[in-house]
């Protein structure tokens, strides 16, 4: 939108978003651009404008965590679309890279759900949709391809230890 905005198309933005529901947040964030774009627009707002939302909509008290929290799922998220995750993507051997992309997985996931704990009953169903079960569903579908992916190579080296990854890896809470 920064770019159209740069190019002087200030009097109408079309979006397609394909599918509303899950897109929520950036399309909110959209619509404030449309709004006031010389308060949001610059790139260094970004997270500012993240955390307004979070206080409008779970209040103050869990506005930065929130805000902190959807971030860095915006950050995971960006580093390879679901559709493009495969058993393979990450590498299970070098540099512990499946290991650490599971474990940022995991620690974000865990901290939403530490978050909607303390969530007022009232916010709850919004923050489980827009915040928790995003970094929940996101854990769960690196976890079933990383250890796929090591079940993968583990059968390949022919371990026994292959058909214990072959059994649900780790119990989700």
């Amino acid at each position: 939108m920064s770019l159209a905005y740069e190019r002087h198309a200030r009097q109408i933005w079309i979006v397609n978003v394909g599918d509303l529901k899950p897109l929520e947040i950036p399309i909110d964030y959209f619509m404030s651009l449309a709004y006031d774009y010389d308060t949001w627009g610059p790139i260094d707002k970004v997270f500012e404008w993240t955390k307004a939302w979070a206080t409008r909509e779970f209040g103050e008290q869990f506005a930065q965590e929130t805000a902190e929290i959807v971030d860095l799922y915006g950050t995971y998220v960006g580093r390879r679309k679901y559709e493009l995750v495969q058993p393979d993507s990450y590498n299970t051997i070098n540099y512990r890279e499946a290991d650490t992309i599971l474990a940022e997985w995991k620690a974000l996931s865990e901290r939403a759900n530490a978050v909607y704990k303390k969530v007022p009953q009232g916010t709850k169903p919004a923050f489980f949709e827009l915040v928790s079960h995003p970094a929940k569903a996101g854990y769960i579908f690196h976890d079933v391809m990383i250890n796929s992916g090591r079940n993968n190579l583990y059968a390949h080296q022919r371990r026994n230890s292959a058909n214990q990854l072959a059994q649900c890896h780790e119990e989700v809470q």
